[in-house]
């Protein structure tokens, strides 16, 4: 089953390397550019790396020609700022699931899957591409058939079958260009502030008049990252204790708490509106 499975992606042209059990990564000199077209050459190398031949799977999208949009749902919920672009676009968010290849992953997330034109030059990783959103261009991704903690990456199916990886749709091709879409969720994040000067809060901390909507802002963004959410509020602290004028720690814990109950109500919103 699982040389069925790995024999879908090389089809697409999709080069394949081996994690350990239970990990994300390649631990051998090389990591994920130990990656392979086709599964006679990856079973070699597992023959040659014992330890890997029941471990994980993953994709070199630095070899492949796809592209991965990454829907995170901890933090800053992915699935609403995903489903609020497309319905901004007239499209339906679950068409994604019928257009390409998608897998949950073990968190809850997903990875809709698309291949890039062999003509144009791919563009760069881009984190924070909606909030939760990223779109993963470079480096090494874990897909099916693999499992953390006993949970796996499942393809999703229809009508009992995967469907192909499509080539990136216009939508998607607008959205990483740089089209942006205002509404109440502020479903992209460039849209306030850079990351750059988000990173410029971490040494300089909070501007003067801005202190409130930036200490918002900025802890969003934290949680986005899978950072726990105590964790963001002590981040939050060193921010803010560099700022020129800092936040007293009252007023602080209260913006943490309002950004907190932001994120509950996005993710009921989210199960409402997007099903999932």
């Amino acid at each position: 089953m699982m040389e069925v499975h790995l024999q879908y992606y090389t089809e697409q042209g999709v080069f394949l390397f081996s994690a350990l059990p239970n990990e994300k990564h390649n631990a051998e000199p090389g990591g994920f550019k130990n990656s392979f077209g086709n599964i006679g050459d990856l079973e070699q190398w597992q023959a040659e790396h014992p330890r890997y031949k029941d471990g994980n799977v993953g994709v070199d999208l630095s070899k492949s020609p796809l592209v991965v949009l990454d829907v995170d749902k901890h933090g800053t919920n992915g699935y609403l700022a995903l489903a609020n672009y497309m319905n901004a676009h007239g499209l339906d968010p679950k068409s994604i699931m019928k257009e390409t290849y998608t897998e949950l992953t073990p968190s809850g997330g997903l990875h809709a899957f698309y291949t890039w034109p062999s003509d144009k030059t791919k563009p760069v990783r881009t984190v924070g591409l909606l909030d939760g959103v990223d779109l993963l261009t470079a480096g090494g991704v874990i897909v099916a058939p693999s499992s953390i903690n006993g949970q796996d990456y499942k393809p999703i199916k229809h009508e009992g079958e995967p469907v192909a990886i499509a080539e990136v749709p216009e939508w998607l091709n607008k959205l990483i260009q740089g089209e942006k879409v205002a509404n109440k969720e502020q479903s992209v994040r460039t849209t306030r502030y850079s990351i750059d000067e988000r990173l410029g809060m971490i040494l300089d901390g909070f501007t003067k008049g801005q202190r409130n909507d930036q200490a918002t802002s900025f802890i969003g963004w934290l949680l986005s990252y899978r950072i726990h959410p105590r964790k963001a509020l002590e981040i939050a602290e060193v921010a803010n204790s560099r700022s020129p004028e800092p936040l007293s720690y009252d007023e602080l814990e209260k913006v943490y708490i309002s950004v907190l109950k932001r994120e509950k109500a996005r993710a009921k919103q989210r199960e409402a509106e997007y099903g999932r």
